[in-house]
């Protein structure tokens, strides 16, 4: 049984790093001689209604003269579950696969980095695109994404906490009549902005 490969870059990458000799003997240039052809697939234009002829475009004519019936196995991320159409001379298998981390890992990296946002780019509508958000919204840094909204330099609190050189100086005359007891405990006491900090919403998808 022989492989062939439609995209010839494709073909290149896989030889570069196959060690297999078995295996890369099976790799040849004329495709009439193959039973297996490696073609690349649009799945845009596949899915989400799986047609004929959507494939048909895939298959030379040459090919389709060749032989009296075409298998398609798809790995892809559009399905969550195995699925076979039949139609003819043509039978599609569609195995649900990503090249990507699964969900636990994804999990794992955004906790990690802690961004302030994430932009989801595959979903069905607008509702999935929700569900997704809500997944890795209690793992986002939404306190700096809310300093940027308001343009403040996180370096202001700090900043707010140290005691200004002119007020280390007071005149004699300016002194009031306290204690050391009042004094210490004047200094040690919060601000009042430090009983308000900024922290994460609480998720949606949660309530």
């Amino acid at each position: 049984m022989k492989i062939y490969y439609k995209n010839e870059k494709k073909r290149k990458i896989i030889e570069s790093f196959l060690y297999n000799k078995h295996i890369l003997n099976k790799i040849t240039d004329n495709k009439l001689e193959a039973q297996i052809h490696i073609v690349d697939i649009n799945y845009s234009y596949i899915f989400p209604k799986i047609d004929k002829r959507k494939f048909l475009n895939l298959i030379d004519e040459e090919i389709e003269k060749e032989f009296d019936s075409f298998y398609y196995i798809i790995p892809t991320g559009w399905v969550k579950k195995f699925s076979f159409y039949e139609r003819n001379n043509i039978s599609i298998f569609l195995i649900p696969y990503s090249e990507h981390s699964n969900l636990d890992e994804l999990k794992n990296f955004v906790k990690s980095i802690k961004p302030c946002n994430i932009l989801p780019t595959v979903f069905y509508n607008e509702k999935e695109k929700t569900t997704i958000l809500n997944i890795f919204n209690p793992y986002l840094n939404l306190k700096k994404e809310v300093l940027s909204f308001f343009k403040i330099d996180e370096t202001y609190g700090s900043k707010n906490n140290e005691v200004s050189p002119n007020k280390k100086k007071m005149k004699v005359n300016e002194k009031k009549d306290v204690s050391k007891e009042d004094l210490l405990k004047n200094i040690k006491q919060k601000k009042l902005t430090s009983f308000f900090p900024l922290t994460k919403r609480a998720n949606s998808s949660n309530m």
